[in-house]
């Protein structure tokens, strides 16, 4: 791999996807890649299903394809530009359907990430459409060491942590989160937890987290936006619109991420062994519990 760049510029493309209709979806896909690479960038990262709209219910069936689909084609041959993470509904080879990351660079398909933690409470159900992935990886970009998680995944800080252990400098959040929780505050419950799992995880794992959140409506609900990225100190470097549709730039810093790991080193005095024992230890006791 060819030297890493000490700088550069991430797009957040902060849309409303059309449920289902997976044309229009890519035709705004185009745009926002060629906006985001006219402005410099040399990565863009769209919301969780971005390909396909969130609230699919029983389409999901109908709008799942494989990475290898020829509808991926101009993703492929722009990524040879600008790294892409957009998100869709695969199949696998044995017909199961995942809600995925995908990412795309030097025309191909460089990693995927399969959520692994589906929400099935509240108004989510995804456990009745998808299948749980069931792995946590880095990948090598030819921007640096980087992770990808999708919504939920970041609720159980297991995720991150476990990225964190594999080097990564920046990990990707696609989202799909509506507001919920609404009350005398001006900030949703949803929108104050994911700002501060955001904040937390990034601080205390010492790494850029990328976050982005669909807006707009999708069958009665209202997704918030306020796409953000957050840097190795846990600060928003730069926020997107609660209402509105936007391409947001934003600079990754390799220099402040050393920095900020010399002067609080959290990654270097992690005891893996002693996690990985007393997990074995949780497991056992999981194991000896009578069942009812």
């Amino acid at each position: 791999m060819s030297t890493l760049p000490e700088k550069y510029t991430i797009a957040l493309a902060q849309i409303a996807p059309k449920i289902g209709d997976l044309s229009a979806n890519r035709d705004v896909h185009l745009e926002y890649i060629e906006r985001a690479k006219s402005a410099g960038a040399s990565m863009i990262v769209f919301p969780e299903l971005s390909i396909s709209g969130y609230l699919l219910r029983d389409l999901v069936g109908e709008v799942a394809m494989s990475a290898e689909d020829a509808f991926f084609k101009p993703f492929k041959q722009l990524s040879h530009e600008i790294t892409i993470v957009c998100g869709s509904v695969e199949i696998s080879r044995d017909s199961i359907l995942y809600n995925t990351a995908f990412v795309f660079e030097e025309g191909k398909l460089l990693h995927r990430h399969r959520k692994v933690y589906l929400p099935t409470y509240s108004v989510f159900e995804e456990k009745r459409f998808f299948g749980e992935g069931d792995r946590v990886r880095t990948y090598e970009s030819r921007l640096g060491t980087h992770g990808a998680l999708i919504c939920n995944d970041i609720w159980h800080s297991s995720t991150l942590w476990l990225l964190n252990l594999q080097g990564a400098e920046l990990v990707v959040i696609p989202t799909a989160s509506p507001l919920r929780g609404l009350g005398e505050s001006a900030e949703a419950d949803s929108m104050r937890v994911f700002r501060l799992l955001c904040e937390s995880g990034a601080k205390i794992n010492t790494l850029y987290v990328a976050l982005v959140n669909q807006i707009g409506w999708q069958d009665g609900l209202f997704f918030w936006g306020s796409s953000a990225l957050y840097g190795p100190n846990g600060s928003a470097i730069g926020t997107a619109s609660p209402h509105t549709e936007e391409l947001l730039l934003l600079e990754v810093d390799r220099e402040w991420l050393r920095r900020e790991r010399i002067a609080t080193p959290l990654r270097r005095d992690e005891r893996v062994e002693l996690v990985a024992r007393e997990l074995s230890f949780i497991r056992s006791l999981h194991q000896t519990k009578p069942t009812a």
